[in-house]
């Protein structure tokens, strides 16, 4: 999978978990992270336990563009469904490192995703010119706060579109 197609199968999962967030009210103007979580994402954790844990790290960006970060943590990649966790932080410096955490999620083995809306549509999911992240990999035991560190990428707003007035689009054969 190219890392242009994460960006779309990540845009097409957050949609919803970022409008949960501006439903819950999350509009805050300050850096401090706010945390917001999803019980929807519970059953898909590998190992069940009544003790939460949390993932925390460093979002780091050196790009120009400028808006509020939106983390995600989800049980598999490509996400799918409803968030096991979802965190922003409205008010980051960039270019530069900016800490979030993000509590009460299930134990198990989760990634965790992000994107920096640039636009005014920032529980629409990431978009064309949004700067967005790799997955990263994390395992959250009960009870303990695990580390994941994203480093966001601008990706070229045409990346993989393909050629659209192409007969054929996808750059094969014809045949």
């Amino acid at each position: 999978m190219s890392k242009y197609s994460i960006k779309i199968l990540f845009a097409s999962a957050i949609c919803a978990s970022i409008g949960a967030m501006v439903a819950c009210g999350d509009d805050d103007d300050d850096a401090t992270p706010s945390v917001l979580n999803s019980e929807a994402g519970a059953d898909a954790a590998s190992e069940a336990s009544d003790t939460p844990g949390s993932v925390a790290g460093t979002a780091t960006y050196n790009g120009a563009k400028k808006g509020p970060l939106y983390l995600t943590v989800y049980p598999s990649f490509p996400p799918q469904g409803m968030p096991s966790g979802i965190g922003a932080v409205n008010s980051p410096t960039w270019p530069g490192s900016n800490n979030y955490t993000i509590t009460n999620v299930d134990p198990g083995k989760y990634v965790v995703l992000s994107y920096i809306s640039v636009g005014t549509d920032h529980n629409m999911g990431p978009q064309p010119g949004d700067p967005v992240s790799q997955p990263v990999p994390v395992t959250i035991e009960a009870g303990k706060q695990a580390k994941a560190d994203l480093v966001l990428a601008d990706i070229p707003d045409d990346a993989g579109a393909g050629d659209a007035s192409s007969d054929g689009g996808d750059g094969g054969d014809g045949g």
